[in-house]
């Protein structure tokens, strides 16, 4: 492909975009938004100082954020001439040039990127002289899989409500009074929450390693959420009826929230809810460890308690305690 000349590459640019590329020296800022033609600007510039002569293209590098920008900045730069241009994102060029200086200022090999944290475990188990098998590794990233996937399920159903409703529909519902599209019955909405049930009690049975003691855990899971929204439900009616037209106009608006449509009484409800069952599990947990500690003046009492050692660290502990 001919190279295009230096007339021609300002030719292709607007008047604004043809005085930044023709100021070549010094530093020059470009303030823009988005879709005005910045990076249109940047590599003309850099192609018009490279077919001047100003440039030489392997002492010029193009930095950005993003790999795919970096790559963009590639596509952008090859036909107008400047395909020698380097163009990487700042974290790729910082790390080539740690390769670079490394053996020459350090000496020897630049330290590694690692690119899985189960490798960093690994060699910081290995420094601490602790056995870490590949198990318990992969135990590490099912719980980063199980987090994501349940993460995903809890988020899914609000996005389903609201995936067939237009904008405008969001914006005048309220006051037309018309149903929205998306409040119509979908088979969607009913297979997601088969599928968050099917994962709570999934997960329940494999933590408690018994079928019964899941399905145990998981109908208590449900008995609360039950009970809450009951208790929400009642809250909303209660503070229906019991609002006075003689109340100050900011505790009626206050009381009003609480079964106005669209609120958010039940979902409040039942994090305050859960959240105090975590407090209350944490406290009767501890509550059941400090019961079984027994305190005596033996001279050989222990000054120190481990709790939570796996079978397989037991090994690594020893030795420390000895």
């Amino acid at each position: 492909m001919i190279e295009s000349s230096a007339d021609e590459l300002l030719d292709a640019l607007d008047p604004q975009q043809r005085v930044a590329a023709r100021s070549l020296l010094g530093p020059v800022c470009i303030l823009a938004g988005a879709g005005t033609g910045k990076t249109r600007a940047i590599t003309h510039r850099i192609a018009y100082g490279v077919a001047t002569g100003v440039y030489s293209p392997n002492r010029v590098m193009a930095l950005t954020f993003t790999a795919r920008a970096a790559a963009e900045l590639r596509t952008r730069l090859r036909p107008l001439g400047a395909g020698g241009v380097a163009a990487r994102t700042f974290h790729s060029a910082a790390l080539a040039q740690l390769n670079y200086f490394w053996p020459q200022v350090i000496g020897g090999e630049a330290p590694k990127i690692i690119d899985n944290k189960a490798k960093a475990i690994a060699h910081a188990a290995e420094l601490l002289r602790l056995r870490v098998d590949t198990a318990t590794l992969r135990d590490d990233h099912g719980y980063a899989a199980i987090g994501t996937w349940v993460a995903t399920l809890f988020a899914l159903l609000p996005l389903l409500r609201v995936r067939r409703i237009t904008p405008l529909q969001a914006l005048r519902q309220d006051a037309s009074g018309e149903p929205a599209r998306g409040a119509a019955w979908d088979l969607v909405r009913p297979l997601a929450t088969a599928a968050l049930i099917a994962s709570v009690v999934g997960i329940a049975v494999w933590r408690a390693g018994s079928t019964q003691r899941g399905v145990f855990m998981s109908a208590g899971i449900g008995a609360a959420i039950a009970l809450l929204w009951l208790a929400a439900a009642s809250l909303s009616r209660l503070a229906r009826r019991t609002l006075r037209e003689q109340w100050p106009f900011v505790v009626r608006q206050g009381i009003a929230n609480l079964y106005r449509p669209s609120n958010q009484t039940r979902a409040v409800v039942l994090a305050l809810g859960f959240g105090a069952f975590l407090l209350g599990t944490v406290f009767l947990v501890q509550r059941s460890l400090v019961a079984r500690l027994s305190l005596n003046d033996s001279d050989v009492r222990a000054n120190l308690a481990f709790f939570d050692v796996q079978p397989d660290q037991v090994r690594g502990v020893v030795p420390v305690t000895a």
